[in-house]
């Protein structure tokens, strides 16, 4: 593949939803059925602590020692965190070959990297899973202590990577992300299916 483009230089994926599955909903159901309480409950508490806890503020076992004692529930911590990473790690083992197919040929000719709203634990079991290995660099929340959509997390990763937002084209499966990208001057994608991703991505890098 050769690349001829005068204003790409650098692609940015969003990672569950794009290269491995989007894996909120299983874990939240999941969740719930080991706590014996409802989806919903888990789901609105994960919500009331997600700024903090994918900003590195706040540790999934924080978190889960927090629910325990709120809802006074009949389980360790330690055992909840134990039983949440275990089954993501069952959930996340698959990446979406086509997706990764499309990463090697852009490390070719551009700089390919991704950034992910992720906790302390998840962030770790990727790291030691070579998730991130398929990038040039790996922008995370917990580490930039950001998330997105903030627009602060998107102008940094324009600066690390020493080039305009302009010459960015950044994909992601949620809409708010990807506007907020938009509004820093990135090119923003909504991920739909991989077949017309590379469409989309051939007119803005002109692939051939």
């Amino acid at each position: 593949m050769d690349t001829i483009s005068n204003e790409i230089r650098w692609v940015v994926f969003d990672l569950g939803g794009v290269v491995v599955p989007e894996t909120g909903g299983l874990i939240c159901n999941e969740m719930a059925g080991y706590l014996r309480i409802s989806p919903a409950k888990v789901s609105g508490f994960s919500s009331r602590y997600k700024r903090e806890t994918t900003k590195g503020e706040m540790s999934l076992l924080e978190m889960y020692s927090a629910m325990i004692r709120e809802m006074e529930l009949p389980f360790s911590p330690e055992d909840v965190l134990k039983h949440h990473l275990a089954f993501y790690q069952q959930v996340s083992t698959h990446h979406n070959s086509e997706v990764i197919w499309i990463i090697e040929m852009l490390k070719r000719d551009l700089g390919v990297a991704c950034l992910t709203n992720t906790e302390r634990e998840i962030a770790e079991i990727c790291k030691t899973n070579g998730l991130f290995d398929y990038f040039h660099k790996a922008f995370l929340s917990v580490d930039l202590g950001m998330q997105k959509p903030d627009r602060e997390i998107y102008e940094e990763v324009a600066r690390s990577v020493g080039c305009l937002p302009a010459e960015i084209f950044f994909v992601d499966d949620n809409m708010e992300n990807v506007q907020a990208a938009i509004d820093v001057g990135m090119h923003g994608y909504l991920y739909c299916d991989v077949e017309k991703f590379w469409k989309a991505l051939s007119c803005f890098c002109r692939l051939i």
